[in-house]
């Protein structure tokens, strides 16, 4: 679910190297989108707006990090809200409110395997739709259709969580269904 957002920063973290790893190891990321409980749709004017939420166009799933290979990790999730802008980029990479977050160094790995993969993340971003009524077709004093008049992008967010996991040998990238793709 995205909605209305404004003013967030960009959350920074330290990127730690990648080491070597076995190329017969490989690794599955998934990313699923997370409903917010706590999303309030934004404001609209008179029941003659509508909110329509970010429709992804690149998304590109993380590259699992070659040291969690090499350790043969148990799934490592990492939950993240991401800023989108009225140009559809990705402005801010956040912890998201929505599930905790996995603290240590590990987890710095995941996470910065996540915002690179972020960077090149687009979407049609999220509008804000007005309308006026249109004709009435059969006259009965009523519209019979809605005219868009405006078309106006605003901020939005998604929560995502992205969870890695080591594969026998064999390597999956997937996503679970409402998820992003790519």
């Amino acid at each position: 679910m995205a909605l209305l957002v404004h003013g967030l920063g960009c959350a920074a973290r330290n990127r730690p190297p990648d080491l070597a790893v076995d190329p017969g190891v490989a690794g599955r990321v998934e990313v699923e989108t997370l409903p917010d409980p706590a999303a309030k749709t934004p404001p609209l004017a008179g029941g003659r707006q509508l909110f329509l939420a970010p429709v992804p166009l690149e998304t590109p799933l993380p590259a699992f990090p070659a040291v969690a290979l090499a350790d043969g990790m148990h799934p490592v999730v990492v939950v993240i809200r991401i800023v989108i802008g009225e140009q559809g980029n990705v402005l801010g990479v956040l912890d998201s409110p929505v599930a905790p977050y996995e603290a240590g160094s590990t987890a710095l790995v995941f996470r910065a395997a996540v915002e690179e993969a972020l960077r090149g993340w687009s979407y049609k971003p999220a509008i804000i739709r007005s309308f006026v009524g249109g004709e009435d077709i059969n006259h009965d004093g009523r519209p019979d259709v809605d005219v868009v008049t405006q078309d106006t992008p605003v901020r939005s967010y998604l929560d995502l969580r992205f969870t890695f996991d080591v594969v026998d040998g064999r390597g999956q990238v997937r996503m679970r269904p409402g998820g992003t793709s790519q």
